[in-house]
C-alpha cells in the first residue's frame, strides 16, 4: 500500500461458520495507516458484510473530516454497483448501497478501484480475525459493530449497559419496556414475549421480505405489521414504516384498485328559472331498431321542471332536434350540459350552439353522474318504453309518446309536484276523467266568465308558489345530496416534478400481452407543468 495525496479506504468483509467480520484500513494523505476490525451481529452474507465494510470505513472518514477519497476492494460487486455500472437489484443490498453513496457525496472527489486479494491482503486479514475464521495476526482489538447515536435504540441500550449512570426520569421510564440479551435489545410485550428491537437499515430489509419477498403477498399495512410482531421484531415507527413502504410500492400501484373516492367536492346545477338549462344526452345505439329505421333517442331534460323531451332519429344528428324541439318551443336557453360523446363535442354542434348564443358545459368523460338529470331521465324512460312494447320491440317509436306523457303526468320525487303542473300551472286532464266523471270536469263546464277569470288568477299565484316550493325542494335536496358526496372527499393536489399513476382507460382494459392480468394504472409519469384548470404531465 503506498502513500497517495488523498485519504485511501481499502475494506473487506469475511462471513464464515464461526460468524462475520469487517476490516478496513485507512491511509491518512501523509501516509499513517489505520487499522480497523468489527464483529458483526446478525449473521449476513458475503455481499452485505463487504458493503457493511465500506458503510464504516465511510463513516469514520466523515468523522475525522476526510475530502478527497480513494476506496478499493476486492469485491467486484460491491465496487462496480457503487460505481454504477452493474444495478443493484437485491432489495437488502440496495439499502446498504443508498446508504454508502449518501456517504460519498459529502467527499469530493471519490475514486472508487477494484484490486486482487493479494493488494488487500492486509483488510483480509482483519475481516476473517474479526470474524473467527483464523486467529489476528496483528494486535488490533475487534470491536462489536456498535449501536451508532442516530439509531433509536442508543440510548436505551447505552443505559441497560450500565443502570448506574445518570439518566432523565424519561429514560428511565422508558428502558422498563427494553431488555438488553447478548448485547440484543428486547421489547416486552404485556404478555411477557420478547420482541427483538431493528434498527432503521433492518427494518427495511425485513418490511421487504415480508411484503414483497419470496413469502410476501403485497399485503397493506396493518398486515405487514401484525405479520413483523408475530415473528418478533419490533421498532417504534413501525405502522408508519409500513405505511410509508405500502404506499411506495410499485406493483401496488399498478394493480391498486381503482380508487373511486372523489376528488372536488361536488358542485350541484340548480337551475331556478324554467328552462334556463337543459340536460342532453343520446340513447343508442338501440339494437333492434324501430320497424321506421330509428336507431337513437335524443333525450333532453329541463333542470327546474324536470320537463323532458325525447326524439327518435335515425341517425346522430342533435342540431335540428334542439331547435325544433327546445328551442321552437321554450326559447333559448342559458346552458345546455352534456357528456362528451362524439356527437356533443363535433365541431358542427360547437358551431350550432355558439351561433344561438348558448354556453355548452361538457361533464367529464367515463363519468356519467356529472350529467346525472339526463342519465336519470334516460333510466325512466328506458323502464317505460320496455314496459310498454309487450311482444313488438320494434315499435318502440310509437311508444315514446306514450312513455313521455307518462312520465311529465307522473308527481317527481325531487320537486314533488307533476312537470307538467310547474309548466302549466294546473293538472292536466287525464283520460279516466272523462269516462268516469270528477268533480273538476263537472264543474268546468258550468263556470261563469268571472268565476273563470278569478279562478285562472289564483291559479297563477298558486304556480308561482309551486315554483317557489319545488325550488327550494330542489336546494335541500342537492345540498344534502353534496354534503353525503362531500364527506368522502379525497382532495389531490399536484405539484412539478411528482410521480403519478394513470387510470388505464377506458375501465377494464386488457392488454395484449397480459389478458386477464392486465394492469388498472400506467406510469408512472412526471408532472412537466400544472395549470390551474388541469395537470399536465
Amino acid at each position: 500500500m503506498t502513500q497517495s495525496a488523498h485519504w485511501t479506504l481499502f475494506f473487506n468483509g469475511w462471513v464464515c461458520t464461526h460468524g462475520c467480520g469487517i476490516g478496513s484500513v485507512i491511509i491518512s494523505p501523509r501516509g499513517a495507516n489505520f487499522e480497523f476490525a468489527y464483529t458483526i451481529k446478525p449473521y449476513t452474507t458475503n455481499n452485505q458484510a463487504e458493503y457493511k465494510a465500506v458503510l464504516k470505513g465511510l463513516q469514520l472518514l466523515k468523522e475525522v473530516e476526510a475530502n478527497a477519497m480513494e476506496i478499493m476492494g476486492d469485491s467486484l460487486l460491491v465496487i462496480n454497483q457503487l460505481a454504477g455500472e452493474y444495478e443493484c437489484k437485491n432489495d437488502v443490498l440496495m439499502i446498504y448501497n443508498e446508504k454508502c453513496r449518501e456517504l460519498m457525496n459529502s467527499f469530493r472527489p471519490v475514486t472508487l478501484k477494484y484490486v486482487s486479494r493479494e493488494q488487500n491482503v492486509e483488510a483480509n486479514n482483519l475481516a476473517q480475525g474479526a470474524s473467527g475464521y483464523k486467529p489476528m495476526m496483528k494486535d488490533i482489538e475487534v470491536e462489536l459493530a456498535a449501536i451508532t447515536a442516530d439509531d433509536w435504540r442508543y440510548d436505551v441500550f447505552q443505559y441497560l449497559q450500565n443502570p448506574s449512570q445518570s439518566a432523565s426520569r424519561k429514560l428511565r421510564y422508558k428502558a422498563l419496556k427494553y431488555a438488553l440479551l447478548d448485547d440484543e435489545l428486547y421489547y416486552w410485550m404485556i404478555d411477557g414475549v420478547l420482541l427483538k428491537c431493528l434498527s432503521a437499515d433492518q427494518a427495511k430489509v425485513v418490511m421487504g421480505e415480508v411484503h414483497e419477498g419470496i413469502c410476501g403477498t403485497h399485503q397493506s399495512a396493518h398486515k405487514m405489521k401484525w405479520l413483523l410482531r408475530r415473528t418478533g421484531y419490533f421498532w417504534p415507527t413501525m405502522l408508519e414504516d409500513c405505511f410509508r413502504y405500502y404506499k411506495g410500492c410499485q406493483d401496488c400501484q399498478k394493480f391498486g384498485a381503482i380508487q373511486i373516492a372523489p376528488a372536488s367536492a361536488m358542485n350541484p346545477i340548480i337551475k331556478p328559472w324554467p328552462f334556463r338549462g337543459w340536460g342532453i344526452d343520446m340513447i343508442g345505439q338501440i339494437n333492434s331498431p324501430s320497424s321506421k329505421g330509428h336507431k337513437f333517442i335524443l333525450v333532453a331534460t329541463d333542470y327546474f321542471t324536470k320537463w323532458v323531451e325525447a326524439v327518435p332519429l335515425k341517425k346522430v344528428d342533435s342540431g335540428d332536434a334542439i331547435k325544433e324541439y327546445i328551442i321552437y318551443r321554450f326559447g333559448i336557453p342559458h346552458t345546455i350540459t352534456t357528456d362528451q360523446g362524439s356527437i356533443f363535442v363535433s365541431n358542427e354542434f360547437v358551431q350550432f350552439v355558439d351561433s344561438m348564443g348558448i354556453k355548452l358545459l361538457n361533464s367529464s368523460p367515463y363519468y356519467a353522474q356529472a350529467n346525472g338529470q339526463a342519465e336519470a331521465s334516460n333510466k325512466c324512460l328506458i323502464k317505460l318504453i320496455k314496459r310498454k312494447i309487450s311482444d313488438f320491440p320494434q315499435q318502440w317509436h310509437t311508444r315514446l309518446a306514450e312513455a313521455l306523457w307518462s312520465y311529465r303526468m307522473a308527481c317527481h320525487g325531487s320537486i314533488q309536484v307533476p312537470p307538467y303542473k310547474l309548466v302549466y300551472g294546473h293538472e292536466t286532464v287525464l283520460p279516466w276523467e272523462t269516462t268516469i266523471g270528477s268533480r273538476r270536469i263537472d264543474l268546468q263546464d258550468n263556470l261563469t266568465a268571472d268565476e273563470y277569470y278569478n279562478l285562472m288568477v289564483d291559479e297563477t299565484e298558486d304556480l308561482v308558489q309551486s315554483r317557489l316550493r319545488a325550488l327550494a325542494k330542489v336546494v335541500k335536496d342537492k345540498e344534502r345530496v353534496a354534503w353525503h358526496y362531500n364527506k368522502k372527499v379525497v382532495p389531490k393536489s399536484f405539484s412539478e416534478g411528482e410521480l403519478v399513476w394513470k387510470l388505464i382507460l377506458p375501465i377494464g382494459t386488457c392488454d395484449n400481452k397480459f389478458g386477464k392480468w392486465s394492469p388498472n394504472w400506467e406510469g408512472p409519469f412526471q408532472i412537466y407543468k400544472v395549470h390551474w384548470w388541469r395537470n399536465r404531465l
